[in-house]
């Protein structure tokens, strides 16, 4: 554990990429905020007293050791919330490390979007779709010229 440790002193500005899994994102963020598995349940108490988090958001210093040894893989969306807030971290980051959501998600909504848009040509007019068709030829033309490269000179 002390390799960890000395691991984040040396880097604590970390992408949640870099991460493989949910028990060293978590024990990443603990260790950064210098907070003890027993300092993380008292928080979680605070959180709960004030009424910001539910009763089921209530973690202890022992869950908390399951998560980051890896015997729970997929803690409630819940514990998660109570974390993402302990630790000061985007709900989502948190949520897509456990597996809940998927990283792909925003090309998908894109790929969705895109395929919307396509159900429309056919209440255009010819000359709208040609003037989109030209449009696509423009766009390619000029994503060709930029991958060979700028022109020197």
């Amino acid at each position: 554990m002390r390799k960890k440790a000395k691991e984040i002193k040396q880097s604590p500005l970390r992408s949640p990429e870099e991460f493989r899994d949910l028990a060293d994102y978590v024990y990443f963020l603990r260790k950064l905020r210098h907070l003890s598995m027993r300092d993380v349940e008292e928080e979680a108490k605070k959180l709960y007293k004030k009424g910001v988090i539910k009763k089921e958001g209530l973690i202890s210093y022992a869950y908390i050791s399951n998560i980051e040894s890896r015997r729970v893989s997929r803690p409630s969306p819940v514990i998660l919330g109570t974390l993402a807030l302990i630790y000061n971290v985007d709900h989502e980051i948190i949520f897509e490390k456990a597996g809940y959501l998927d990283s792909k998600r925003p090309k998908i909504e894109e790929d969705v979007a895109f395929t919307l848009m396509l159900k429309e040509v056919p209440k255009m007019t010819d000359d709208e779709k040609q003037s989109l068709l030209d449009y696509i030829d423009f766009v390619k033309s000029r994503r060709k010229k930029y991958e060979k490269g700028p022109k020197k000179g």
